[in-house]
């Protein structure tokens, strides 16, 4: 539901070089992904389910906040799903108050996040 039915490559290709992506790799596969824009905002932050709950995400956010430390960045921000959610709050970040959001038809649960760093 994310992701529409025809994806304008361009568009997508836009999207992803906006923003730094940092991937993660098992034995050379990709298994998980997130980004960062320059504002400091986590767009996107996937794991493949087959390595859910080994760490994955858990690294990637480390990754992310350390590459925001190094530019300077003062706040990070995402909008966690409900099972991301956790991650978020292992590695620090304040949760806010859920919101409805919806695409193409369907309505999901988001919570705002957001870590200050220091």
């Amino acid at each position: 539901v994310w992701a529409p039915d025809l994806i304008d490559r361009e568009a997508w290709l836009a999207r992803f070089t906006a923003r730094r992506t940092f991937a993660f790799e098992v034995d050379g596969l990709m298994v998980g992904y997130a980004d960062l824009d320059g504002a400091g905002h986590i767009d996107r932050l996937f794991v493949d389910p087959a390595f859910g709950r080994h760490g994955v995400a858990t690294r990637l956010l480390a990754h992310v906040e350390t590459e925001a430390r190094t530019a300077a960045t003062r706040r990070l921000t995402a909008g966690a799903s409900l099972t991301a959610r956790k991650v978020f709050e292992r590695a620090g970040f304040r949760i806010g108050v859920p919101r409805v959001v919806e695409r193409r038809g369907e309505e999901f649960v988001q919570f705002p996040v957001e870590k200050t760093l220091g």
